[in-house]
């Protein structure tokens, strides 16, 4: 795999961008990220958007996350993305959560 360098562009938003970049499952821990959003408070989780990228099977793990997430409107599930797509997000996000 070809590595690739990452150009910082303007701000898309006013808001700080959270990401998660991996296909929902439990070695993941997007369901421990979810979690942990819903530990801010919402003045401060409103002020951020929350990334989840990746295949969304149809696992109870899977399906668990979001039905966590559908409770607060700034996590936003992006999907399946090309890598070429993925190396254009990489742009916006402002911190990347590796677990």
């Amino acid at each position: 795999m070809e590595d690739f360098g990452r150009e910082r562009k303007e701000r898309h938003s006013a808001k700080v961008v959270f990401a998660v970049v991996g296909s929902i499952c439990y070695i993941k821990g997007q369901d421990i990220f979810v979690e942990a959003i819903q530990l801010l408070p919402t003045n401060l989780r409103q002020q951020c958007e929350f990334w989840l990228v990746g295949a969304r099977e149809e696992s109870a793990f899977a399906l668990a996350v979001a039905d966590k997430a559908a409770t607060m409107s700034e996590v936003k599930f992006l999907g399946l993305l090309k890598r070429a797509e993925i190396e254009g997000l990489y742009s916006q996000i402002d911190v990347l959560i590796c677990p």
